[in-house]
């Protein structure tokens, strides 16, 4: 076996166990829709979508871009807040050189 079957198969289990944990999310998701009680006003499921309490999409991007470098959503996040404080950073940096200019820059 070839170190690239070796990653191919390793893949494929791990995107095999998402399957599984996307079964048991929607199986435990069913089971506290059957669970909430319909006769008080306010009740209501703590989950009202699946992806709320398993996001597969999530972890099978995970996955993707530790076997073929793709970007993931936890990167794209990170790299999004990154950007944000940087623009905010250079905002405030603006914001103070025009108090100091009388309202210039």
């Amino acid at each position: 076996m070839t170190i690239s079957e070796y990653y191919l198969r390793l893949e494929a289990y791990q995107l095999r166990k998402v399957e599984e944990r996307t079964n048991l999310a929607l199986q435990a998701f069913f089971n506290q829709m059957v669970q909430t009680p319909k006769s008080k006003s306010n009740s209501h499921p703590k989950y009202d979508q699946l992806d709320k309490l398993y996001d597969a999409e999530a972890e099978i991007s995970e996955i993707r871009h530790q076997f073929e470098g793709l970007p993931s959503k936890r990167i794209e996040k990170q790299e999004r807040s990154r950007m944000i404080a940087e623009r905010y950073a250079a905002y405030q940096k603006i914001k103070e050189r025009r108090k100091q200019n009388g309202g210039k820059l």
